[in-house]
């Protein structure tokens, strides 16, 4: 495949990492609706999915600024709005340090 493509195929993939706010795994990617390409498609041109970011960061420096920025401050206003989410959620789990035995 030319390298004109497979530009193509980064931007097209950077542009969904920007709309999703988060750099996806092989995995959500394929959990996203409206794909601009099929996952195998990636794979088979970059040889992996890592390989594809690794590539990104490298040659898109810009896009790899900006989807930092994006996670930084995502992470920052979602601390701030509700830093008691996972407790009230239930996912946090209680350590029993030893049981007391009635005799």
């Amino acid at each position: 495949m030319s390298a004109r493509k497979k530009r193509s195929i980064m931007d097209a993939i950077a542009i969904k990492m920007l709309e999703e706010r988060r750099l996806l795994t092989k995995h959500d990617y394929n959990r996203c609706s409206n794909l601009p390409v099929r996952s195998s498609i990636v794979v088979k041109q970059f040889g992996s999915w890592p390989r594809l970011i690794a590539i990104m960061q490298r040659s898109m420096p810009d896009f790899w600024v900006e989807l930092q920025s994006i996670i930084i401050q995502d992470k920052k206003v979602n601390f701030v709005q509700d830093p008691l989410k996972r407790l009230a959620s239930g996912t946090h789990t209680l350590r029993t340090v030893g049981t007391v035995r009635e005799k």
